[in-house]
């Protein structure tokens, strides 16, 4: 599937970087002459990350929050559910311009979705990503 987020925050110091993502991972795609294929699960997180040479090198993060599955089938409605969720990541952040870098990034995010419907099982997922960031700092 394809991996969709965005993220803003803030630097208390030049090594440390805090803020919040909203994004998301498609596990199939949707399609519009067939409405009940499509679905995804969307997350919340809170982010911390440690960047050890500031403004470039290699960095790790952590992070945690809400996580969503839904999907577009009627006779799946109640597999929907929300859940907690985790992630780490690591990277690499070059700076491009005065402002600007880009940071290729490996993330692995997981976690467990209450389904509506009691008598159905939780969802457990896990997602490992591959992406690359553009930062304005």
């Amino acid at each position: 599937g394809w991996r969709l987020e965005f993220s803003g925050g803030f630097s208390p110091e030049p090594t440390l970087w805090l803020g919040r993502k909203r994004g998301g991972v498609s596990l199939e795609a949707g399609n519009l002459n067939a409405p009940s294929e499509g679905e995804a699960v969307s997350e919340v997180f809170a982010l911390a990350e440690y960047h050890p040479g500031g403004r470039r090198g290699f960095f790790a993060g952590i992070g945690a929050g809400w996580s969503r599955y839904g999907n577009n089938d009627a006779a799946w409605f109640d597999r929907e559910g929300d859940g907690w969720g985790a992630e780490v990541s690591a990277g690499h952040l070059w700076p491009v311009a005065r402002r600007w870098g880009v940071a290729p990034v490996l993330s692995y995010s997981a976690g467990r979705i209450a389904a509506r419907a009691a008598e159905l099982p939780d969802l457990d997922y896990a997602a490992l990503a591959l992406s690359v960031r553009v930062v304005a700092y």
